[in-house]
């Protein structure tokens, strides 16, 4: 676990933008160490992505939008087995985010 002293009770109380602004944040490092040609750090990256989504699934209430939450993890998932993983990167991080 990357985030040890996040917990369910603490991410619940951000608002649902700043929990994903979080997980843009992580795939925007994705893009910078796929740039570089860190796998590692990559995977590093995609590893803390899940958990923010892992995180802000159980932190939210039942119905569509937790529905799309694990779309977008499914997504975070195959990311580094695309065939160009530093385009599925920048797609899902600005399907996110935005051009932020």
């Amino acid at each position: 676990m990357h985030h040890q002293t996040l917990t369910e009770e603490r991410w619940r109380v951000l608002p649902v933008s700043q929990r994903l602004l979080a997980v843009g944040a992580e795939l925007k490092r994705l893009q910078h160490w796929l740039g570089r040609g860190d796998a590692a750090a990559a995977r590093a990256c995609v590893e803390r992505a899940l958990e923010l989504l892992d995180l802000t699934v159980s932190a939210s209430d039942p119905g569509l939008r937790r529905r799309e939450l694990c779309r977008a993890r499914e997504i975070v998932r195959g990311v580094l087995t695309a065939a160009d993983p530093r385009h599925e990167a920048r797609l899902l991080t600005r399907t996110l985010i935005g051009d932020l």
